[in-house]
Parts: C-alpha cells; sequence; structure tokens
C-alpha cells in the first residue's frame, strides 16, 4: 500500500481540461488521469448537513484535529451528459489505481496541490468524480465533546464512519475531460471548514463526518 505524507507536496497542476458540450466515451481509446488535491477553508455552510437528522451535532475547529486519515481504493468519473446519473449507472468510469493510497487530508497544503491518485479512464468528457474510501480515522488534539457529551481524547486513534460513504462514495461535480494518450489532470479541494462543521458521535466510539470535496 502507498503511504502519503506531509513532504510529498507537489506544485499547481496544469489547467483543468474542459469539454465545451456533452460528448460520448470513446472506448477504443484510453488516458490517463491525474487526481490531485489540497486543503482549503472555504464557506462554512450555515445550515446542518443532511445526513445528521436527529443526531446532535457539533461544530469543530479545523485546527483541532491532528489528522483525519482515508484509503482511497478506487475514483470513478461520471460521464458527462448521461441519461442516467444513478449511482449505479454503468456510466460510471473506473481509474484502475495500481494500489490504494492512504492520504491524510488534514496533512494537504493550502497552497500546493497533491497527487493522490493517477490511472487509466477512457477518453471523454466527464461532470462528477467520487472517492471510495475506507478505513477513516480521525486524532484530535486535546479532548473534546461532540453531540450529547461524548468525550474524544487527545492523541486516540478513532474510527470514522462516513454517511453512505461505502454505498456511493464521497462525490463532487466536476468539469473534466480526458484526452486520448495523455495524461490530463482533475483538481479537488478538501474543505476542512465545511468538514468540520456538522460532527456526530456514534454511541459506540466512532465519530461520524461528511468529508466535504470540491472541484478547484
Amino acid at each position: 500500500m502507498k503511504s502519503i505524507g506531509r513532504r510529498y507536496l507537489i506544485g499547481a497542476a496544469a489547467a483543468l481540461a474542459t469539454a465545451a458540450c456533452a460528448e460520448s466515451l470513446n472506448l477504443d481509446a484510453m488516458g490517463e488521469a491525474r487526481i490531485l488535491m489540497q486543503r482549503e477553508s472555504g464557506p462554512v455552510l450555515l445550515e446542518s448537513s443532511s445526513w445528521a437528522g436527529e443526531r446532535t451535532t457539533t461544530a469543530i475547529a479545523p485546527d483541532t484535529v491532528a489528522s483525519l486519515l482515508v484509503t482511497v481504493t478506487s475514483v470513478q468519473f461520471l460521464r458527462l451528459g448521461a441519461a442516467d446519473t444513478s449511482d449505479t449507472s454503468p456510466a460510471w468510469s473506473t481509474v484502475d489505481l495500481s494500489a490504494p493510497v492512504t492520504l491524510d487530508l488534514m496533512a494537504l497544503s493550502h497552497d500546493s496541490s497533491l497527487v493522490i491518485a493517477q490511472g487509466s479512464v477512457a477518453a471523454g468528457a466527464y461532470g462528477r468524480v467520487r472517492l471510495f474510501v475506507t478505513n477513516p480515522r480521525i486524532v484530535f488534539k486535546g479532548d473534546i465533546s461532540i453531540g450529547a457529551g461524548q468525550l474524544f481524547e487527545a492523541g486516540v486513534e478513532y474510527q470514522v464512519t462516513i454517511p453512505s460513504g461505502d454505498q456511493s462514495g464521497i462525490k463532487t461535480d466536476i468539469s473534466f475531460a480526458v484526452a486520448a494518450n495523455t495524461t490530463s489532470d482533475a483538481r479537488l479541494v478538501f474543505d476542512e471548514g465545511a468538514t468540520f462543521l456538522n460532527v456526530a458521535a456514534t454511541g459506540n466510539g466512532r465519530v461520524m463526518l461528511a468529508p466535504v470535496i470540491r472541484a478547484r
């Protein structure tokens, strides 16, 4: 398994290739998709996340989180203009990763992008991306109370539940095109402010949150 640390940050990627209109995938032509990500504090949403429901959530300052680790097992793009956009649509195209990649979202840079995955995909235009992750876990810098008063201790690694993460992945809209026989860059942003606005405790020692990923 490959592991990405704080030191292996790379410079800004080349400009994102875009498509003026929807086009079908060219299944006979393949290109290389390179997925890059950085960290950013975007505008904070004042509404509760839709997953929260009746749960008591807590807003956490990003600087109280030491690490938020996920292992990326698969990256999928949805064909632009696809008639079926459901989670099980055959229009989702999977990037062929050589191995799972473990990533600390809190270690991403605010100033430069990190390659989190790279692999071959059918050439064409895409309008959505989703990341499938396993074994998400979080470490806090200090003791913190979440939800209805459940205490999580500093320096302890806690398992994280991502709502619907196993079924549909972490999704965001993106305008992205893969050209045949070339490497195309898809740039994403981990929005730490929105991610930690609604955090819940599951009652069995796990933390529940929804990582917010945006297209850059």
